[in-house]
């Protein structure tokens, strides 16, 4: 009977496809990297205020976005979330990028700089990743961190980043092997209907980009500016996020410590980024057009400017307690032209970001 060959090949086909699958994501996953290594992809961002043109998005062989160093180069890392990762700029764009073009062009110093860093990244991921680098033989000389935005918004909406011990990642690690007691029940679970789903989702992203397709509506905006006023009038945070944001700096701060730490220890120079937003009692009608329109409904402009110099303060006390360099990011002036949403730097942001940081890294280098 043909019809049962057809089933037999099928099923054959099914099994082996979702075998490779299967096999290709334990052997290309790795905890110690942000990044699967070697991969290029270009972004088309439509719509950003002060991005244009695609954007090329390349990771080394090390997992790092970025060209390697030669063996004579002062290689430089930055660590971070969305705000070092800078998704939708060009590799050429970014402020690790810019600060490595300024140090090379203008101070005649051969740089390289590469970046370590994923959108909601917390303090504690950065510290995994630094430790991961260093155990695998990478050699740097300084690392610059800009991070707290993602674990203080995070902890104030109620989340934490919690960090597994070396007993549940092995047994994370043995229930991840193949076993037929483990196998799927459900066919969403399937690493083919994972690999579909993620395919679909690509396709449609895909679509929505080159029609320039949004989902804001007129409703929804409204109801943002209206968030927007009522976030100028009332307290910014509630009793539980009060004292969510205290446990969030405290680990902040016991996380910028350890990574400190393991820097010192192996001999690494650390320069600590203050974060701030684009946010301002001040701002234009412009600006607060802008800010509306990309921002998450729960994160209201007052409220999120709040939590960040909350951040950018204990950084800055951290610094001074350790006694090591740090850049507050809040003396930018003209910050309403820095961003695309309420933290993310446009090209503009990024260059001014690079520039400052260019010219600190001499200045810590001629004090030395």
């Amino acid at each position: 009977m043909k019809w049962k060959k057809y089933c037999m090949l099928f099923f054959l086909i099914f099994v082996g496809t979702e075998a490779i699958l299967y096999i290709h994501s334990i052997i290309t996953f790795s905890g110690n990297m942000v990044h699967l290594p070697n991969t290029k992809s270009v972004r088309i961002p439509q719509g950003f205020f002060g991005i244009e043109g695609k954007s090329k998005y390349t990771i080394n062989s090390i997992g790092l976005r970025g060209k390697l160093p030669s063996k004579k180069q002062r290689f430089i890392i930055a660590f971070g979330n969305s705000t070092t990762q800078c998704s939708y700029l060009d590799d050429t764009e970014t402020w690790a990028s810019v600060a490595e073009k300024i140090l090379k062009e203008k101070h005649k110093q051969d740089t390289a700089f590469n970046i370590c860093a994923r959108g909601g990244l917390a303090a504690a991921h950065n510290v995994e990743h630094l430790k991961a680098l260093i155990n695998q033989g990478v050699k740097f000389d300084t690392a610059v961190l800009l991070t707290g935005i993602s674990e203080l918004n995070s902890w104030a909406n109620g989340y934490q980043f919690k960090q597994l011990s070396k007993a549940q990642k092995r047994k994370a690690f043995k229930e991840g092997v193949f076993r037929w007691k483990y196998y799927p029940k459900k066919f969403s679970e399937l690493m083919i209907a994972q690999y579909a789903k993620k395919q679909s989702k690509t396709i449609t992203n895909n679509i929505k980009t080159l029609f320039a397709i949004k989902k804001r509506t007129s409703k929804s905006l409204t109801k943002k500016q209206k968030t927007y006023q009522l976030a100028k009038k009332v307290d910014f945070v509630s009793v539980q996020q009060k004292e969510n944001l205290v446990k969030a700096l405290r680990s902040l701060q016991k996380e910028i410590r350890l990574f400190v730490r393991i820097c010192r220890k192996n001999n690494i120079k650390v320069i600590l980024l203050a974060p701030t937003t684009m946010y301002s009692p001040q701002m234009s009608e412009a600006a607060q057009k802008l800010y509306v329109t990309w921002s998450k409904p729960d994160l209201t402009p007052r409220f999120f400017h709040e939590i960040i110099r909350l951040c950018a303060q204990k950084i800055m006390t951290i610094a001074n307690d350790l006694n090591i360099p740090c850049v507050d990011l809040n003396d930018i002036e003209n910050r309403e032209k820095l961003y695309y949403d309420q933290i993310h730097f446009n090209e503009y942001g990024a260059t001014q970001v690079g520039r400052i940081l260019a010219e600190y890294l001499v200045k810590v280098e001629n004090d030395n």
